[in-house]
């Protein structure tokens, strides 16, 4: 179900109804404001807390129209792609076998012989794609388990995908969701990333509580916690 309401200026705000969700959460995208909010909450309520964070919407969305405009990727030789905050060189290569390869500064793309120009663009995207999900899903799995062990947690199921609005999530029954993209950040980064989502095992807010949880994981989760805010549109393909 998906409804609309008023935010700061008349802003459209798209309401989702979720059944995972304990709190009301905001995210705020390209220039447009989601709520997702579990389907007790009553409008009245939600519209509530709409305008009590007016004034945090509002400069969400001055920071985002701040940020320089990033450039689609074109996927050729000579492009810079990260990696764990590394900027790596791209090749492309022709190989029968599609693959990802790191070599001395260089992310080498094996594509199958390309049909044309636009198809060769579009394989070298998907490889780089399959290789970051499968990255991701190892990195992520690792970290979760080694930070969720000083917890004495443990996470019921984790899934790695493509996410636009949030680098993670973790739901009421212990499902931990993370966008692959979170490991273009710095290694630091990620770990703060699933710092986070493991610290909403514990408190399912952003309460003071659950801030001092992350800080028994990341003590400097305020800096990586910027660093996000500021460089995570560059995180993508």
């Amino acid at each position: 179900m998906s409804v609309t309401l008023k935010g700061p200026g008349g802003l459209p705000v798209d309401l989702k109804r979720t059944r995972r969700k304990q709190t009301v959460g905001i995210a705020v995208e390209d220039h447009r404001v989601q709520i997702f909010a579990p389907k007790w909450v009553p409008l009245r309520e939600i519209q509530e807390i709409i305008t009590k964070r007016s004034s945090w919407i509002g400069r969400q969305i001055q920071l985002q129209a701040e940020r320089p405009v990033i450039a689609p990727k074109q996927f050729i030789d000579g492009e810079e792609h990260l990696y764990l905050g590394r900027a790596y060189v791209l090749r492309v290569v022709e190989r029968p076998s599609p693959g990802v390869t790191l070599r001395a500064g260089k992310m080498i793309v094996a594509v199958p012989p390309a049909i044309g120009e636009r198809c060769d663009a579009d394989a070298v995207r998907a490889t780089l794609v399959d290789w970051y999900q499968s990255r991701a899903e190892d990195i992520l799995a690792e970290t979760s388990a080694r930070l969720a062990e000083k917890l004495g947690i443990s996470p019921t199921r984790i899934t790695v995908r493509e996410y636009r609005s949030q680098w993670g999530s973790c739901s009421i029954s212990g499902h931990i969701r993370y966008s692959w993209r979170i490991i273009l950040a710095p290694w630091e980064v990620v770990e703060y990333v699933t710092a986070h989502e493991l610290a909403h095992l514990r408190h399912h807010d952003h309460s003071s509580r659950f801030w001092r949880c992350v800080e028994t994981l990341d003590s400097q989760y305020r800096r990586h916690r910027d660093w996000l805010r500021t460089h995570g549109a560059t995180l993508h393909l």
